[in-house]
């Protein structure tokens, strides 16, 4: 079965449904290679339609609804016979001239009311008693190994310059991130699993394993309380890190038991022993697991809680800076590259180990970029395709990988190199901190700090700590720095991970140093 908005439907269901809307878009002309646009909240009829497509062997490009105004520049980059769409982007037609002078031939509506040259698509209402015996095969023909070599998806992105980036998957690359994340997880099709990740509603679709699937467009209005239900009749979970902040604080608030869940996934943005342990609490009867990977490469490598605890006992979590995401999957090969040197604020010494660019080799990696030129981020080493993931890390003795933060920002300080989360690791642990972020802007050093909900006499306590903890470390690197209580800007997608650039433009704007 596949939640989504108080609706479901069941995975029998959902094949039969894309099966007879791939013979009305077949109808209307999309054939296999042919690219379409599929602008459409998520929702169950965006799985059939998505299914239809790959049904067809057709290629489907997705928009990330912040940057549809970027329509024609994406039109450009890629040659979309149709784009499939709802009501909602009719309504934005209206008002929005550069959505509505687009130049696709085909304009295909799922609305009851059609304007102009638009083509209707009727979702078919059907019930599992219609799934007949010829049926059985429908999943093989939508999951179609011959078109493995074809462009399934590609998905485009607000890149870091504010440009459209696409990233391009064939079907043997969806393929194979699903067989490796099903082969990497304990989640079985007895399971009912609540995730906010569009892929693995997909992969749960694929190995027939119910979901609950709570997509997560707007952050501010997030219903807790409906995720809370969701959770009750759920017994694993698979969400990234900003949502599962949200589960645990509320759970807090509300002295919220979920003893349901036996299993947790989560990453996505750096995950601490301290907010594992925080989680343990809340979910008693769970393993916890973190899992590392991007958006190009899904997974690369995962940990659970017992072996961070048993690298807490090494004292390796107290002495190495970055943070431990285990091990690589086997089938991939992970590399590290163009090394530097990193000067270690947890022991004030150089660190001790190969540290720079990882890159990753391996069936799960997405094939190419849009536009081409970022396709900087591949590399060939011993004859093999590496990919740039974009992360700064290094192996230590026990093969697990560590993470020091991403390529940018990263800053050069007496000939090594400092990263933000070197500092955030050790601000994030101090008891009442939400999150933090650090930045240097011409030559001084800016932290942030989001604070949990604390008594009003606890604030000078935490700032007193939070200042005893870096002062000797920024004082021996030179930097005078500047401790300011706000909200910190996050990624959109996943409410996980700090926004430099943005942060930047803050400090611009609001904190100018003369």
């Amino acid at each position: 079965m596949l939640y989504i908005k108080n609706k479901s439907i069941t995975y029998n269901e959902l094949f039969l449904k894309a099966k007879l809307i791939s013979k009305q878009l077949q109808d209307l002309g999309i054939k296999e290679n042919d690219e379409v646009i599929l602008f459409f909240p998520i929702s169950i009829e965006l799985y059939c339609i998505l299914l239809a497509l790959f049904k067809l062997g057709a290629t489907t490009i997705f928009i990330e609804p912040r940057i549809i105004n970027n329509i024609q520049n994406i039109i450009n980059y890629t040659n979309p016979k149709a784009i499939i769409y709802n009501y909602y982007f009719q309504i934005l037609k209206l008002f929005n001239q550069k959505i509505k002078d687009n130049s696709i031939p085909l304009k295909i509506t799922t609305s009851i009311i059609t304007f102009n040259k638009e083509k209707s698509l009727k979702i078919p209402k059907i019930n599992e008693n219609l799934y007949k015996e010829t049926d059985k095969n429908i999943k093989d023909e939508i999951f179609n190994k011959n078109f493995f070599d074809k462009v399934a998806i590609i998905s485009f992105t607000s890149g870091s310059n504010k440009t459209p980036k696409g990233v391009i998957r064939t079907y043997k690359t969806i393929f194979k991130q699903g067989e490796y994340l099903y082969k990497n997880m304990k989640i079985t099709s007895k399971d009912i699993d609540f995730t906010n990740l569009p892929l693995f509603a997909l992969k749960n679709i694929y190995y027939n394993i119910s979901s609950y699937l709570y997509y997560i467009s707007n952050w501010e209005n997030i219903n807790i309380k409906e995720i809370i239900n969701y959770l009750k009749k759920s017994t694993t979970i698979t969400v990234s890190l900003g949502l599962l902040k949200y589960i645990i604080n509320y759970c807090k608030e509300k002295r919220i038991i979920l003893d349901n869940i036996r299993l947790i996934y989560t990453g996505g943005a750096p995950v601490y022993l301290e907010f594992l342990k925080e989680l343990k609490e809340i979910f008693i009867n769970s393993e916890i697991e973190v899992l590392y990977g991007s958006t190009e490469a899904e997974p690369i490598a995962h940990i659970n809680l017992n072996e961070l605890n048993e690298l807490n006992k090494l004292n390796e979590l107290s002495y190495l800076p970055g943070v431990c995401v285990g091990k690589p999957i086997n089938d991939i090969d992970v590399k590290i590259i163009n090394e530097i040197k990193v000067y270690n604020v947890l022991d004030f010494k150089t660190l001790d180990f190969k540290v720079g660019e990882i890159v990753v080799n391996g069936e799960n990696i997405a094939n190419g970029y849009i536009p081409n030129n970022l396709n900087q981020n591949k590399i060939e080493i011993d004859k093999k395709n590496y990919h740039k993931i974009g992360d700064i890390g290094y192996f230590d003795n026990l093969g697990n990988l560590w993470i020091l933060g991403k390529s940018e920002p990263k800053f050069l300080i007496n000939n090594f190199y400092l990263f933000p989360l070197q500092i955030e690791q050790i601000i994030d642990k101090t008891e009442g901190v939400e999150k933090s972020a650090f930045i240097i802007n011409n030559n001084k050093a800016f932290i942030f700090i989001k604070l949990k909900k604390i008594k009003k006499n606890n604030f000078i306590n935490i700032k007193k700590t939070i200042e005893q903890r870096i002062k000797e470390i920024l004082v021996k690197l030179n930097l005078d720095f500047y401790i300011i209580f706000r909200d910190i800007p996050l990624d959109k997608r996943h409410n996980s991970k700090v926004d430099y650039q943005k942060l930047t433009e803050i400090i611009s704007k609001n904190y100018p140093l003369k």
